[in-house]
């Protein structure tokens, strides 16, 4: 038998073969990819998922996209969800100093997490921040994450560029400790699977503030407010209430703490197995 994680299978062989999707963002945003990109993968992709004995998906949202977008029997997909790793944990506050320090000139700060990409929308996030700034001052945003093509440019507004760090890519230890130094997660992507750094963030005793769409609210439940990740204001607006509301801060802390015990790695492993294992057995 064959496992692809990353959905992508043999098109000739009759070896039993399961893939991984977690997303169709080409399909509904195909803009958002270099065209050589995009077209491998609404070509291949709809042909992958039919020739595929079975399918896991990460969300119950991709199961029903999977589904919807490539006419398949809902028996076909199983919806596993993802983990994140154990170095997401609660750290000191001399970690969280020096953090902050390393990182965002000794002030408090959000974190975003994830490549650089159209649909992670950090473009607008930067919008965001500078409005959020105009009342708080003392906040810093901590961008984490690379470019995911080449030739990507992204504009920060000039009032805000002393208060924006973009670390690139950095080690899951790394990412940790940036993490849980943070006053809040930050997330606006306009589609996603499944959203790792949601589990990440509560792991790490962070309150999150992420967008409205897709898989999101599936995932994060009420560990987050929500807003709609096109509307600059509104996503401004989520991000002071962290300011105004130190009641409602402790609640999402305290609901992540519940909310992450229905993911973890083991748990996917384990569910992938006896995925893997029915069709070892035919």
């Amino acid at each position: 038998m064959f496992w692809s994680p990353d959905g992508i299978c043999n098109l000739r062989t009759n070896t039993p073969q399961i893939i991984t999707i977690h997303d169709l963002n080409f399909e509904h945003n195909p803009k958002d990819l270099p065209w050589f990109v995009r077209n491998y993968y609404r070509i291949y992709y709809p042909r992958f998922a039919k020739k595929a004995d079975h399918i896991i998906s990460v969300s119950q949202f991709s199961k029903n996209d999977i589904i919807k977008s490539y006419d398949l029997p809902s028996e076909k997909v199983s919806t596993i969800y993802n983990g994140a790793c154990d170095h997401f944990s609660l750290i000191s506050l001399d970690e969280k100093n020096e953090i902050r320090t390393k990182f965002a000139c000794g002030r408090p700060f959000f974190v975003f997490v994830g490549s650089i990409h159209p649909r992670k929308n950090v473009e607008r996030l930067l919008q965001a921040f500078s409005l959020y700034h105009k009342k708080y001052t003392e906040y810093h945003l901590v961008i984490v994450g690379s470019n995911m093509w080449r030739n990507q440019s992204i504009h920060i507004p000039a009032e805000i560029q002393e208060f924006v760090t973009f670390t690139g890519h950095v080690n899951s230890s790394d990412l940790a400790k940036i993490m849980g130094s943070s006053f809040a997660l930050v997330y606006p992507p306009y589609f996603e699977g499944f959203g790792i750094p949601l589990v990440e963030a509560m792991k790490s005793g962070v309150p999150i503030v992420s967008s409205n769409k897709t898989c999101l609210p599936e995932i994060a439940g009420n560990a987050a407010i929500y807003f709609d990740p096109f509307n600059v204001e509104e996503m401004a607006s989520q991000m002071s209430r962290l300011n105004e509301d130190s009641d409602l801060r402790k609640e999402l802390v305290e609901n992540g703490k519940e909310r992450v015990k229905d993911f973890s790695w083991d748990k996917t492993s384990e569910e992938t197995w006896l995925v893997l294992e029915k069709f070892l057995r035919k």
